[in-house]
């Protein structure tokens, strides 16, 4: 209510504006209304409000700059969401990368284990095979481990190739 406005016709104005703009109205769309109508209240009435061309061409020009203005904003919020969507996949693929090097750094461990285990059997049947008594079961345990060592080692070159396979789609 303005100045010398009667306060029960701007109860009125108030329910005109609710019926024409709806109960959810913009913060922007309230200020240009306040615009608009202190504008009408210092000309003294609409009755002394001129039309002219160039406010005419004025409001147009507003309204396509308004426009531009909020399809700007939805590139950007577009924009900004494709961003956060890029970080989010870069980091998932580093986390994957990660855990493929773990577990490469544990199959190449667990290689190594295995190669220990078949030179152990093979030391060990050298060493059993030059003695001019053989032990049966002696024999069977050192074949054991080496055929163990070899069968595990086989295992883990095969998870090897897989895991290398997956990290090389990663780059």
């Amino acid at each position: 209510y303005h100045g010398n406005a009667d306060p029960e016709r701007g109860f009125s104005m108030n329910k005109h504006l609710l019926s024409i703009h709806g109960a959810t109205i913009g913060e922007e769309t309230i200020q240009a209304l306040r615009l608009v109508k202190d504008f009408i209240v210092r000309s003294d009435g609409l009755a002394n409000v001129i039309v002219t061309k160039s406010l005419i061409n004025d409001c147009q020009n507003s309204h396509a700059l308004y426009t531009a203005q909020r399809l700007e904003e939805v590139r950007q919020k577009e924009i900004a969401a494709a961003d956060v969507k890029k970080r989010e996949d870069e980091q998932k693929k580093a986390a994957e990368v990660e855990s493929l090097d773990n577990d490469q750094i544990i199959i190449d461990r667990g290689i190594a284990i295995a190669e220990a285990a078949i030179k152990e059997g093979n030391d060990e049947l050298e060493s059993l095979l030059r003695q001019s008594c053989l032990e049966r079961s002696a024999l069977a345990r050192a074949h054991g481990k080496t055929s163990m060592g070899v069968k595990r080692k086989t295992e883990l070159e095969s998870s090897l190739a897989i895991l290398k396979e997956k990290r090389k789609k990663l780059d």
